[in-house]
């Protein structure tokens, strides 16, 4: 699926800080937009190696998001 599409969806259907679901996790597509979203997330993938591709787009994605420390900070600046 698209990432502006599961963005979109994310959007309309849950808020920050809620848990998504994904039981067809993949590569973690879905888990990438939720975590960058200031979502919670859990997929669930039978093959190992797309289990172990999200885990890398899911730490990718957690580091590149901003802090509340961060925010903190650039505002003060």
């Amino acid at each position: 699926m698209q990432l502006d599409v599961i963005e979109r969806c994310l959007r309309l259907y849950s808020n920050p800080g809620d848990l998504v679901l994904d039981p067809f996790n993949g590569i973690g597509s879905t888990g990438w937009e939720a975590v960058r979203r200031g979502r919670r997330y859990l997929g669930i993938e039978l093959k190992p190696e797309y289990a172990a591709q999200a885990a890398r787009f899911l730490a990718e994605a957690e580091a590149s998001c901003d802090t509340l420390f961060d925010i903190n900070r650039d505002s003060a600046a």
